[in-house]
């Protein structure tokens, strides 16, 4: 959306420039969605960078991190439950389904 390719519905930089030489109330509007797609896409990657610089301070793993969700997730019983009932609605779902 950044690079706003024309055709495809986006308002991103070569639109918005290409716009302004038709309309510049338009072309100025396009352009400050422009600059703020940027943004985003710019602080999507400095947060990235920080989480996975905080992971790596911790010496996490994947290992820990599937450890972690097996003890914590499926020793909730109200997961645990859902999972059954979605298992006994699948099941029964297949054997009642019409052919």
């Amino acid at each position: 959306m950044t690079i706003g390719i024309p055709g495809w519905g986006f308002s991103g930089w070569i639109v918005s420039l290409a716009a302004l030489s038709k309309n510049k109330a338009v072309g100025a509007i396009m352009m400050i969605n422009a600059v703020l797609f940027t943004a985003q896409a710019a602080m999507g990657v400095v947060l990235l960078k920080r989480v996975h610089s905080m992971y790596r301070q911790t010496e996490a793993s994947f290992k820990k991190a599937q450890a972690e969700f097996a003890t914590g997730v499926l020793s909730n019983q109200v997961v645990r439950q859902a999972a059954t009932n979605a298992t006994v609605s699948a099941a029964q779902g297949a054997f009642t389904a019409p052919r």
